[in-house]
């Protein structure tokens, strides 16, 4: 393997070395780096002239995409009493202890919990609705103003 100038290195052992400079010590080339994985080879990747090492370059570094993370919308549940809600419980079991505990500290207020069905985004004038895996939403009433609890 010939070591470039300006490249980056993996290491036997895995480290990422570079940017790779080179220079001339007495009449022998070397490939050095400066920075965290600091270090100077030979011309061919080595880093010790006798032996294999963990240090040695053995490939050119190549960065891995960036996984692309994809949001599949899940169902979840609110609690709703007396003030504004907005934290997402992911069971029903843990809104209901959440109700239980609020109910607790406020006695004679109602708490109820709610399930998320759709959610409806706007992206570009375009409404865009997702229904939730295995869901059935009840229709809209129309006495409720079209509010389906």
């Amino acid at each position: 393997m010939k070591i470039e100038t300006g490249k980056y290195y993996r290491t036997r052992g895995g480290l990422k070395i570079g940017p790779i400079m080179r220079r001339h010590v007495g009449s022998l080339p070397y490939a050095y780096a400066i920075g965290e994985n600091s270090g100077c080879w030979f011309h061919d990747g080595r880093h010790h002239p006798r032996e294999e090492t963990q240090f040695d370059l053995v490939a050119e570094w190549v960065d891995e995409p960036a996984p692309v993370m994809r949001f599949e919308p899940a169902p979840y549940y609110l609690v709703h009493g007396a003030g504004p809600t907005n934290y997402r419980h992911p069971t029903r079991a843990a809104a209901l202890i959440e109700a239980t505990r609020l109910a607790g500290l406020h006695p004679g207020t109602a708490f109820s919990v709610m399930k998320s069905t759709d959610r409806v985004i706007i992206p570009v004038g375009e409404p865009e609705v997702t229904r939730y895996a295995g869901q059935d939403a009840p229709e809209c009433d129309d006495k409720l103003g079209g509010i389906p609890f």
